[in-house]
C-alpha cells in the first residue's frame, strides 16, 4: 500500500474509529491505542489492502475484532459470549495503568515480530488471525491458493511463537 492511499485512509478514517472505540470503551487512552492498532494493522497488509474492495467496512471489521479481543482479555467478555454484545459492551471499570503499558509493551512487540515476517507471509498471517478471514477469504484476497495460505500461516505462526518464547525467557 503506498504511504498516500495509507494516509488518505488515516485522515478520512481516524476520528471515527477513535469515537467507535471510546464510545465502547469509556476510555479516550484505550480507544486512541485501539484506533493506533488498528491502522497498525491496516499498514502490516501493505499492497494486499487494494485487493480489499470497501476500505471501511474492512476497517471496522479490524477494529471490532480488536475491541472484542480487548473486552476478553479484560474479562469482560467471555468466549460463548454472542459477539454483537461486545458492540455496546460498556466496561464496568477501566485498565489499570500497568494493564495499559502491559498491553501496550505487548502490542509493540507482536508487530515488531510481525514486521519480521516476509511480506506475503505477514499478510496472510493478519488476515487469517487479526481479521477473521477463511483460508477461502484470504486466497481470494491475496489471488493464492488455499494450500499456500496454509503454508504461509505455518511459518507465521512458528515464526510468532518462537518470538513470544524468546520474550518469556527474556523477563
Amino acid at each position: 500500500m503506498s504511504n498516500d492511499v495509507f494516509n488518505h485512509l488515516f485522515r478520512s478514517y481516524h476520528g471515527e474509529i477513535d469515537a467507535y472505540f471510546l464510545r465502547n470503551t469509556r476510555n479516550a487512552a484505550l480507544a486512541e491505542d485501539l484506533t493506533q492498532e488498528t491502522f497498525a494493522r491496516l499498514a502490516v497488509m501493505g499492497a494486499a489492502i487494494s485487493a480489499v474492495k470497501q476500505k471501511r467496512p474492512y476497517l471496522y471489521r479490524i477494529a471490532r475484532n480488536l475491541l472484542i479481543d480487548h473486552l476478553r482479555r479484560s474479562g469482560r467478555l467471555s468466549v460463548g459470549q454472542p459477539e454483537s454484545i461486545a458492540m455496546d459492551c460498556v466496561p464496568d471499570r477501566a485498565p489499570s495503568p500497568e494493564d495499559l503499558v502491559s498491553a501496550s509493551e505487548q502490542s509493540k512487540y507482536m508487530l515488531a515480530a510481525l514486521m519480521r515476517l516476509p511480506q506475503r507471509t505477514r499478510q496472510v498471517f493478519v488476515l487469517t488471525r487479526l481479521d477473521g478471514l477463511s483460508y477461502g477469504e484470504t486466497a481470494t484476497a491475496l489471488n493464492i491458493s488455499e494450500s499456500t495460505v496454509q503454508k504461509h500461516l505455518a511459518m507465521a505462526t512458528a515464526h510468532m511463537m518462537q518470538h513470544l518464547e524468546t520474550d518469556h525467557r527474556r523477563r
